[in-house]
């Protein structure tokens, strides 16, 4: 696990929820279903509608290499950060 911390671009689906990134100059398409970060359901439950939830995903970029990458957007800067990757 890497701790990264760093603006990223994240496109998401109609309800918000992550469907690929770019990051390091490389575009990664979601290859599994999100979920949402363990630590954020009660979070999200006891703060709804306000709050944006934290998002775990797989990417696959276009030489076929997967990453698993930890998402939140953070609504007061306008941006996605990405605050984890896995190899």
């Amino acid at each position: 696990m890497t701790t990264i911390m760093a603006s990223i671009a994240v496109w998401t689906n109609e309800r918000g929820v992550p469907e690929g990134l770019f990051w390091d100059e490389r575009r990664f398409k979601g290859t599994d279903t999100p979920a949402l970060l363990e630590s954020d359901y009660e979070f999200v439950a006891m703060h709804p509608p306000t709050v944006h939830p934290g998002w775990r995903l797989q990417g696959t970029d276009d030489d076929g290499r997967s990453l698993v990458f930890d998402v939140r957007y953070v609504a007061s800067r306008c941006e996605w950060i990405l605050l984890r990757m896995y190899d």
